[in-house]
């Protein structure tokens, strides 16, 4: 929301009744004087959804990923911005809109299929049930930051080539045998916001802006990602609770074992050593904390016994007749490569298995 033709956008959306799709980390714009309050009320009319990501679930954490960040205020901005959806709900009754017709409508089916993220299909089958206070398995790769050093590019020109995507991804296989595999993307700093640096040399932004002008081309971050199981110290549970939004609130408790702990030191120092034979010296290794992989699996694992909160291979919902499950739920495993295509060819094998008579 901070780009600075963001209000254009809105004012285009009004003109020609066009129906945006909004994902943002909850900053507000500042480009004209409009309260949060202000902004939310012309952003929710005009939104087929908004999803709202965090750098962390404390101030510190998130703190630690974006300097000087006002976690508390992030926090009542989105609460404000929940209590004016709730106020156009209330006003127009809406509850889904189909995107090609652009029309306010109800649903019913004979068959259901939930597709809306592991923690909101969890979240959805837990209230439906009426379970709450009931234990689901939960799982997320680790991640962890390894800001690093190339000294043979202090004062260099940044190289044109060098964009926002990963420019070299480095896998640690210990076993040889393509299972526990750990994945380090390297990137460069030249797309990312060089005025969160700025802000933190101490010294005169002028002077600041020449140290870092000569710093940064030197500057590489490796994003590692561990593989991840799902244990007893994993889970994650459904609890009432009328002042919320929902009535409820979901509560995580994620904790590695002292074993799991250790892989993942030693993971970082194979990397940091694999980092150094490119002559990038590690600066420090940063653990923005548990659920910062943004990685989630394994609330519904697949199962053929049919117990409750499972899901059959087919994608069938243990207990139910035509409730389907289609996203990550299902998978009790998270290798250190992202499950992009996987989770689509699941996706589309289980829209075929609620095809059958149909």
């Amino acid at each position: 929301l901070i780009y600075k033709h963001f209000a254009h956008f809105v004012e285009l959306c009004y003109k020609y009744n066009i129906k945006m799709n909004l994902t943002t980390n909850g900053t507000f714009p500042r480009t004209t004087e409009k309260t949060v309050t202000e902004w939310a009320k012309l952003i929710v009319p005009i939104t087929t959804d908004v999803k709202i990501s965090w750098n962390g679930a404390t101030a510190k954490t998130s703190q630690e990923v974006m300097s000087g960040i006002d976690f508390e205020q992030t926090v009542e901005n989105v609460k404000e911005f929940i209590r004016i959806r709730d106020e156009h709900f209330a006003k127009t009754g809406y509850y889904c809109r189909a995107i090609y017709t652009n029309e306010t409508v109800f649903f019913q089916c004979k068959k259901l299929v939930l597709a809306a993220g592991c923690l909101s299909t969890a979240r959805i089958v837990l209230r439906s049930l009426n379970a709450y206070d009931t234990s689901l398995p939960v799982i997320s790769n680790h991640y962890s930051y390894l800001p690093a050093l190339q000294p043979y590019l202090l004062g260099k020109d940044t190289d044109e080539r060098k964009i926002g995507f990963a420019q070299l991804s480095l896998f640690y296989d210990p076993n040889a045998d393509n299972m526990d595999v750990a994945m380090g993307s390297i990137y460069s700093y030249r797309s990312l916001m060089a005025f969160h640096l700025l802000k933190e040399t101490p010294m005169g932004v002028k002077d600041a802006y020449r140290f870092l002008e000569y710093m940064m081309p030197a500057f590489t971050i490796m994003g590692l990602f561990h593989p991840e199981r799902s244990s007893n110290t994993k889970h994650l549970s459904l609890h009432k609770n009328a002042q919320e939004a929902t009535g409820d609130y979901l509560k995580v408790h994620y904790e590695l074992s002292a074993a799991e702990v250790e892989k993942v030191s030693s993971n970082e120092r194979k990397f940091s050593d694999a980092l150094r034979t490119l002559n990038c010296f590690v600066l420090k290794k940063i653990n923005p904390g548990n659920g910062s992989g943004i990685h989630y699996a394994g609330t519904l694992p697949f199962s053929t016994t049919n117990e409750l909160f499972t899901t059959h291979p087919n994608g069938l919902l243990a207990g139910t007749k035509n409730i389907f499950i289609a996203d990550g739920s299902g998978i009790k495993y998270l290798p250190g490569k992202g499950l992009t295509l996987s989770l689509m060819a699941n996706a589309h094998l289980v829209a075929h298995e609620a095809l059958k008579n149909h």
